[in-house]
C-alpha cells in the first residue's frame, strides 16, 4: 500500500517531527465532524462528544496498531487517540454504522510548505494557491476536491519543480464549481518519484454566491417502510437542526435533531413504523425553514 505522508501547511520552518497538533472530531447526532482528517506521526485525534450516544470504534487500523471502541456520551466525553504508525485509519459508530470517519497518517519529512489558500475569481471560479519552500523528488501535486468533507475525487495536477531550495508558487483554478453544492472541500496531494504520497490539511471554501438555504434532501426518497434515511443539508456556522414528519394531513409523527457544523452534514434518522404514502419533512435552523417531501413505498 503506498504510504500516506502529510503537507503540513504554515510560513513556521519547522520540521514535522517539532510541530505534534490535537485535532478534534465532534461526536454528535449524528456524524463525526470533520469526517476526515490529515494527519501525521505523532498527532492525536480527540474524539469529543456533543450530543446522543454513540461510540467510536475503530474498522481498520495499521499493522502494530492496536484497535479501540470506546463509549461516547455523557460520561465518557472525550476520547484521545495517539497516532504511532503511518497509514489509513477507519472508524464508526456502533449504533449508527453511517457515522463514519478516516484518518490519514503520514511518517515526518523535513518538508515546508506555505499555507494552502482559496478565493474566488470575478466568474466564480475557485483558486487554490499555495507556496513550497522546499522540494526533494516531486513528481507531480494533484488537486483534490470533495462537496462532502468526505468522498474526494481529483480534479487537476500540476508538475512540480520537482527539486528545489527556493520558494516556488503554484495556483489551479477550479472552473467546475456549482452555487448549489454551496462549500466545497479541498487538498494538495504530492506524489514522489517512488511513489509515496504527501497529502495537505484540508481547507473548506464557501462558494461567495451561494444563497443561504438548509438545502436539506433525504436519501433514499422514496424510502421503503424500513424507514433508515441518510439527511443531508447545509449550515452557514455550528447549529442544531430540528427535524419533523407530519402526514398529509398536518398530523405530527416523529421528531428529532441533529447537530450541525458549518458546512457540509448528514445524519442518519431511522423513521419508524411508516404506512406507504406521501408525507412532509419540516427542517428548521435557527430563521431558516424548509420542507422536503418524502414518498414511503411498500
Amino acid at each position: 500500500m503506498k504510504k500516506l505522508f502529510l503537507l503540513v501547511f504554515g510560513i513556521c520552518e519547522l520540521s514535522f517531527a517539532a510541530r505534534a497538533t490535537t485535532y478534534v472530531v465532534q461526536v454528535a447526532d449524528f456524524q463525526f465532524s470533520p469526517s476526515t482528517v490529515n494527519a501525521v506521526v505523532g498527532d492525536v485525534v480527540r474524539f469529543q462528544w456533543s450530543s446522543g450516544f454513540h461510540t467510536t470504534t475503530s474498522v481498520t487500523v495499521p499493522d502494530g496498531v492496536s484497535a479501540w471502541n470506546s463509549p461516547m456520551n455523557a460520561t465518557y466525553a472525550s476520547f484521545d487517540v495517539t497516532l504511532s504508525v503511518e497509514g489509513s485509519y477507519s472508524y464508526l459508530c456502533e449504533f449508527h454504522p453511517s457515522m463514519t470517519g478516516v484518518i490519514n497518517v503520514s511518517g515526518t519529512l523535513p518538508v515546508r510548505f506555505g499555507e494552502l489558500l482559496t478565493s474566488e475569481d470575478a466568474s466564480g471560479s475557485v483558486m487554490l494557491r499555495w507556496q513550497s519552500y522546499t522540494e526533494t523528488n516531486i513528481a507531480r501535486y494533484k488537486i483534490m476536491r470533495s462537496t462532502d468533507g468526505n468522498s474526494f475525487e481529483t480534479i487537476g495536477t500540476l508538475v512540480p519543480k520537482g527539486n528545489s531550495s527556493s520558494a516556488a508558487n503554484y495556483q489551479y483554478t477550479d472552473k467546475k464549481v456549482q452555487a448549489a453544492k454551496r462549500f466545497y472541500y479541498y487538498y494538495v496531494q504530492a506524489e514522489d518519484k517512488d511513489g509515496s504520497l504527501i497529502l495537505s490539511s484540508i481547507v473548506m471554501h464557501r462558494i461567495s454566491k451561494a444563497s443561504q438555504t438548509i438545502g436539506a434532501s433525504i436519501s433514499p426518497n422514496p424510502l421503503t417502510t424500513a424507514g433508515h434515511a441518510m439527511v443531508r443539508f447545509y449550515a452557514e456556522e455550528q447549529g442544531v437542526l430540528q427535524l419533523t414528519l407530519y402526514d398529509q394531513n398536518g398530523k405530527l409523527l416523529q421528531q428529532t435533531q441533529m447537530m450541525a457544523a458549518r458546512g457540509s452534514n448528514s445524519g442518519h434518522w431511522h423513521l419508524a413504523n411508516l404506512l406507504p404514502g406521501r408525507y412532509l419533512l419540516k427542517c428548521r435552523m435557527g430563521q431558516l425553514s424548509e420542507t422536503v417531501n418524502v414518498l414511503v413505498l411498500q
